[in-house]
């Protein structure tokens, strides 16, 4: 986690500030500790991921995670979603028409598959997702591609942990089906 990230977040249960304990940080970026909000809530930092989940999660949100951690060995190897990334990234970038002064949201993450060509558009960009695995090989993949510009959080879409109007752009793609009923749906894209 980069310290810059800090600012942007706020707790996912009562929108409070969060304050920051460090245990072990490397080459200037926070690869364990916590964050802790108002009510003493605390929001663990691994593997330098922000984990800001919500204190009350549904079961069927508890089952996606479950599922979507299981899933990640697959997900890269997934013959149509490589063919339609062709198709759909292009016509994402054109659709959003983002700017090398944005601070993008991306929406359900996964392990990557968008994110650094995202990253290449715009300033910043914040990067969340329910699955911490799925996270964790996204974080490999930018680190491998030397990608500084992004920071990962693990989130729900429908409990943001972000201050109000950070952002200038939103991408979500093939995400909403794993967000549990309709009503959770409408939040996440009022959110």
């Amino acid at each position: 986690m980069q310290h810059s990230l800090l600012p942007l977040l706020i707790s996912p249960d009562d929108g409070s500030s969060l304050a920051l304990d460090i245990t072990a940080e490397k080459d200037g970026l926070i690869q364990a500790g916590a964050l802790t909000d108002a009510a003493g809530r605390v929001y663990p930092i691994e593997d330098g991921v922000p984990r800001l989940l919500p204190g009350q999660l549904l079961e069927a949100q508890k089952s996606e995670i479950i599922a979507r951690d299981a899933q990640v060995a697959a997900y890269d190897r997934m013959a149509f979603l490589n063919y339609f990334g062709k198709v759909e990234i292009p016509l994402v970038l054109r659709n959003l028409r983002p700017s090398s002064q944005d601070r993008l949201l991306e929406g359900g993450c996964g392990t990557g598959r968008m994110t650094r060509i995202l990253a290449s558009q715009v300033k910043e960009l914040v990067a969340i997702d329910f699955s911490f695995e799925s996270l964790r090989v996204n974080q490999k993949k930018l680190n491998g591609s030397q990608v500084a510009n992004v920071h990962l959080v693990q989130a729900d879409l429908c409990h943001l942990p972000f201050a109000p109007a950070l952002f200038d752009r939103v991408a979500s793609c093939q995400m909403l089906e794993h967000v549990p009923g309709d009503a959770a749906r409408r939040a996440a894209v009022a959110r």
